[in-house]
């Protein structure tokens, strides 16, 4: 099988670096009184979350369909522990599928491949 090249969209490129920003913005906000107060375990799993999160946009980068998997399962997951601990938050509801929308779009130009 030949070696094939994927060639990145912008728009995917925009969505990437916005995330990547994003996500270092985000990385201090699991040591405030909030995420605290929602229970001894979440800020390791917040910083979990957004670890995998910035790891899902390093494969989205890399035009690799496992970043869009995990991006979509990372989001599910903080869904299910939002509810769990009572606390969904509205600007994840609204900015992870417009995320994911892009990602799935280009989802069959993405390598297969690890």
């Amino acid at each position: 099988m030949a070696y094939q090249t994927y060639i990145r969209p912008r728009v995917l490129t925009i969505f990437c670096i916005v995330g990547f920003v994003g996500r270092l913005i985000f990385l201090p906000s699991m040591f405030s009184p909030e995420v605290r107060k929602m229970g001894d375990f979440y800020p390791a799993l917040f910083g979990l979350f957004n670890a995998l999160t910035f790891v899902a946009f390093v494969g989205v980068w890399h035009m690799k369909r496992w970043g869009v998997s995990l991006y979509l399962y990372v989001f599910l997951l903080q869904l299910i522990v939002g509810v769990l601990v009572d606390y969904v938050s509205i600007l994840r509801l609204v900015t992870g599928p417009i995320f994911l929308i892009p990602f799935l779009i280009y989802y069959k130009r993405m390598d297969p491949n690890l």
